[in-house]
């Protein structure tokens, strides 16, 4: 008897075994089919339980919407010359930081929430939602994800940032669609942390798209880190060269400022 009980106890943990590596092979099998391996197979290890948590960085469809009529487009080439010569004058640890109020898109009680007209939620596609809440937090709105989608109604998603600028009483918006080198991105944003505010990133690899806030820069070594709030939850990167040195490549910019 007492053997039958040890082989029973046996096959229940081969068999619970099998299951949660065939389990974990198919998360990782429909990640690599869905955006041709945005993530790192190593870091699905530990999160493969709850496969509803690999979020925005999957999203196909456009996060963001612009008239380029009601905005001001962004010069990337004078910014850019701008940053660089800002860089070369800076002293080693030189920095500039702010520090608006951090949320997550997902694992909140506002995740479940429906944005409008995409008829999607913002666990799933609230990244740029979610980026714009911060920033509007450091112009003294306490709006958190759920409410910003709330006032910005039919303009959530695809969200648009000119209506946001007049939902919020916000600065005139400045908006960039180019795709930009590593170098480009960062020297840009490091003249636009130091003279305008903070900035957000959008960005993309393959059919997978991104938004994050950048919120200062650091120099040390002689290399420049821009620092961001990142809305993915899972992730969570305090830095943009996380996200750069995956392949992600800056394809929009976007800040307030008169």
């Amino acid at each position: 008897m007492k053997n039958f009980k040890f082989i029973l106890i046996l096959m229940v943990i081969f068999v619970s075994f099998g299951f949660s590596n065939s389990y974990a092979s198919s998360v990782e099998e429909k990640i690599k089919m869905d955006d041709k391996e945005v993530f790192d197979v190593s870091e699905l290890k530990s999160d493969v339980s709850e496969p509803s948590n690999l979020i925005d960085e999957l999203v196909k469809e456009e996060l963001d919407y612009v008239d380029i009529k009601t905005v001001k487009q962004i010069d990337v080439e004078k910014l850019a010359k701008e940053g660089a010569e800002i860089i070369k004058n800076m002293n080693t640890k030189a920095h500039q930081y702010y520090y608006p109020t951090k949320y997550y898109q997902n694992g909140q009680s506002w995740s479940s929430n429906v944005m409008h007209t995409c008829g999607k939620t913002i666990g799933t596609h609230g990244c740029a939602l979610t980026s714009f809440s911060m920033l509007v937090s450091l112009y003294n709105f306490n709006d958190d994800p759920g409410k910003v989608n709330w006032v910005m109604g039919n303009s959530a998603c695809p969200f648009k940032w000119y209506v946001g600028e007049n939902k919020y009483g916000l600065p005139s918006c400045h908006y960039s669609n180019s795709t930009l080198s590593n170098s480009t991105a960062k020297n840009s944003l490091v003249s636009i942390l130091k003279n305008k505010g903070v900035c957000i990133v959008g960005m993309k690899k393959g059919s997978g798209k991104h938004f994050v806030l950048a919120r200062g820069y650091y120099k040390a070594n002689g290399n420049i880190n821009i620092y961001i709030y990142d809305p993915s939850k899972q992730r969570n990167y305090s830095k943009l060269r996380h996200y750069l040195n995956k392949g992600y490549k800056v394809n929009r910019l976007i800040y307030y400022y008169n």
